[in-house]
């Protein structure tokens, strides 16, 4: 989908910022959300294959809960025209693979200082995502694939 200048329901598309075998995410601004979003948007052929849309569903439902510096929150998520999607947070910044590449050019390697800290910040947020509970105290069996 290369839909920047498109309009998706409230949300204006932006710039691709990724895609996998499942969906594509691209930089966003809704008229509801002052900050921008990280759209992401199921591509249509996945939409009839009740599995994959109930894993894309799920996904948000999760993520929803989680309420973490170093998550994306998720602000909503749902069905319009046809295509599901979930708005997250979108957090500005280099990707661990771009600081890989930058660190590569100039350095040879990403600081073990900064892959500590990285390494860390993921392990709060990990654990984090495993210890949160749903509003009646169940565990959210979050799993990671």
């Amino acid at each position: 989908m290369n839909d920047v200048g498109e309009r998706f329901g409230s949300y204006e598309i932006f710039e691709e910022l990724g895609a996998g075998g499942l969906a594509s995410v691209h930089l966003a601004r809704s008229r509801a959300i002052k900050s921008p979003v990280a759209l992401k948007r199921m591509f249509p052929h996945i939409a009839n294959i009740k599995e994959l849309v109930d894993s894309f569903i799920e996904e948000a439902r999760l993520a929803r809960h989680l309420q973490h510096p170093g998550i994306a929150r998720v602000y909503e998520f749902g069905r319009l025209r046809g295509t599901y999607f979930i708005a997250f947070e979108f957090v500005p910044g280099p990707t661990l693979q771009q600081l890989y590449f930058q660190c590569a050019m100039s350095v040879g390697k990403i600081p073990v200082p900064v892959v500590v800290a990285i390494a860390a910040q993921l392990c709060d947020a990990l654990d984090h995502a495993h210890t949160r509970r749903n509003e009646i105290g169940l565990d959210l069996g979050i799993v990671h694939r």
